[in-house]
């Protein structure tokens, strides 16, 4: 019998999920409302590029493959991670535009210069700024169901007592092994795992599972793709 702790757990997991496929239903209206295509089918065809464009993402803006939570499959860690990466999102934004560092006068054409810095950084930060949201309105809800199966190899490499390592030998090549996790890495040694970069080893995972779904679009995907 579930004690009370438990069942509080169960009731934030089934608050969370009701959330997430709240705002995929509100993403699968808006779309159509908006553009009058289906999402789902819309998702289908751009998903890969989607997936590649959060793979580069994650590769540039390297603070977010330390949120793993992006690929958990339980629905409230990735919404918490969701939320928070979101809010650092606009963060590092805000932080483009602060206060600047003193400087000496500048000659007339260095202040020409950084006004119009400023005006196209204006302009670049509120066309991220829209990006973002949309990103989180259209493509997070639908991402957690994709991560959440594009991401079980990762989480189960992350999970693992062992981890792939390898090593280069004194003669130029390469030997690999696996090793325990605390274990130390030999000279000039590096991992190989896919829990290296979670965020990023899912997303090219998903971009090409999404790439081969769009190519192949099987029949059972059809009802789906109407909405």
């Amino acid at each position: 019998m579930a004690g009370p702790a438990s069942s509080g757990f169960h009731r934030w997991t089934a608050l969370a999920l009701a959330i997430i496929v709240a705002l995929l239903a509100l993403a699968v209206w808006g779309f159509h409302y908006v553009t009058g295509n289906a999402y789902l089918d819309w998702y289908l065809s751009h998903g890969s590029a989607i997936a590649l464009a959060t793979s580069l993402v994650t590769v540039g803006w390297g603070d977010v493959n330390r949120q793993p939570n992006l690929i958990s499959a339980h629905p409230v860690r990735y919404f918490a991670a969701l939320m928070h990466t979101g809010g650092l999102a606009y963060i590092a934004l805000a932080g483009t535009m602060g206060r600047r560092r003193a400087t000496e006068n500048p000659a007339p054409t260095g202040q020409l210069l950084k006004l119009g810095e400023v005006l196209i950084a204006i302009v670049v930060v509120a066309l991220l700024a829209v990006t973002v949201l949309l990103w989180l309105v259209l493509v997070m809800p639908i991402q957690y169901f994709i991560f959440a199966v594009c991401g079980a190899p990762v989480r189960l490499a992350m999970d693992a007592a062992e981890r792939p390592i390898a090593w280069t030998r004194p003669d130029g090549g390469v030997d690999s092994d696996l090793v325990l996790r605390d274990r130390a890495l030999p000279a000039g040694g590096w991992e190989v795992g896919l829990d290296q970069r979670p965020v990023t080893s899912t997303a090219l995972i998903a971009s090409a599972v999404l790439l081969v779904l769009n190519l192949w679009r099987p029949g059972f995907l059809a009802p789906l793709l109407a909405l």
